[in-house]
């Protein structure tokens, strides 16, 4: 019996945690958008048609632009969040644009929109949920607003199309995870503030060369045992201060990462810019002897025609 109530309770809080609703409101393009809604604090949430498992959660096509307030049985209501799965499994959603009265993006809200390109996190967001933007493989670069603090669980996982995230300065923790499985992701610059990665957090991220840590003191790696005691392959240069060279030398996990004073990415930089410079230099004159060697040629040919008149 107890087990009975036990798996009724466990049901009834799923149920509450991921609601769902068929209360729908046309937006200003046409496109019908589901909420729920609190009738004390005014507030509407995001949420998908149907139950859980409902396929009405595909009825979320192309471009959505969810309004930062909306009107319902003569009320007006503050678009204040995304609920958990809400645009879920939108495999044919493209683009999002959410409202800055938005403070939450729930669980998975946008997991397995497949060929979503675009969506904007609005400023008053303090955290990116575990799963939120998993396995969008269209979404190519993403800006974490200032706000945010936290990058959650698997938050871009398997985003295989991704080449730039932008990460905030309030940001102080690193999930498992995290970007595993982005693949096209170059390089990634991790603010001072963090203070916690998880070691998984870029795993399988196959064109990452470089990390960028501002951190001068070395941030606390979980779950060390997860990874081989390391939370990148060699091939990975992990730039930090040139203060904090020996610190992460010597911290756990970190020690045995290719560590390298951040003032030589400056310098290999420089060097870039300078060759490019030179390069284009050199592109210029040969441009302008070529030209110069064809008006040469011209102004000879109309001589000699003129001569032989």
């Amino acid at each position: 019996m107890k087990k009975t109530v036990l798996s009724i309770l466990t049901l009834v809080m799923t149920s509450l945690c991921a609601t769902a609703s068929d209360t729908w409101v046309m937006n200003s393009d046409g496109d019908f958008i589901w909420y729920d809604f609190n009738e004390k604090e005014k507030t509407a949430r995001v949420t998908f048609k149907g139950n859980k498992t409902s396929s009405g959660r595909l009825d979320y096509i192309n471009d959505i632009t969810i309004p930062s307030t909306v009107e319902y049985e003569g009320k007006l209501y503050s678009v204040t969040s995304i609920g958990k799965y809400a645009f879920s499994d939108c495999d044919k959603l493209f683009n999002v644009t959410v409202p800055n009265s938005v403070t939450s993006i729930g669980r998975a809200a946008f997991n397995n929109c497949r060929e979503l390109v675009g969506v904007n996190i609005p400023n008053n967001v303090t955290m990116i949920d575990d799963w939120t933007f998993s396995c969008c493989e269209k979404l190519s670069s993403i800006i974490i607003p200032n706000g945010v603090t936290s990058i959650g669980r698997a938050a871009f996982n398997n985003c295989g199309n991704l080449t730039e995230v932008v990460m905030p300065s309030d940001l102080t923790s690193i999930g498992q995870w995290a970007f595993r499985g982005c693949r096209r992701l170059k390089e990634v610059i991790i603010p001072w503030r963090v203070t916690t990665i998880d070691v998984e957090a870029f795993d399988y991220c196959d064109s990452l060369s470089s990390i960028t840590v501002l951190n001068t003191t070395p941030p606390k790696l979980v779950r060390l045992n997860a990874n081989g005691h390391r939370i990148l392959g060699e091939s990975v240069s992990v730039y930090v201060p040139a203060e904090s060279v020996e610190k992460y030398k010597s911290a756990e996990g970190w020690k045995l990462a290719n560590i390298k004073d951040l003032s030589q990415k400056a310098e290999k930089k420089a060097l870039k810019v300078k060759n490019s410079a030179d390069a284009g230099k050199a592109e210029f004159l040969t441009d302008f002897l070529m030209i110069l060697l064809i008006i040469t040629f011209v102004f000879v040919f109309l001589l000699l025609r003129k001569k032989n008149a």
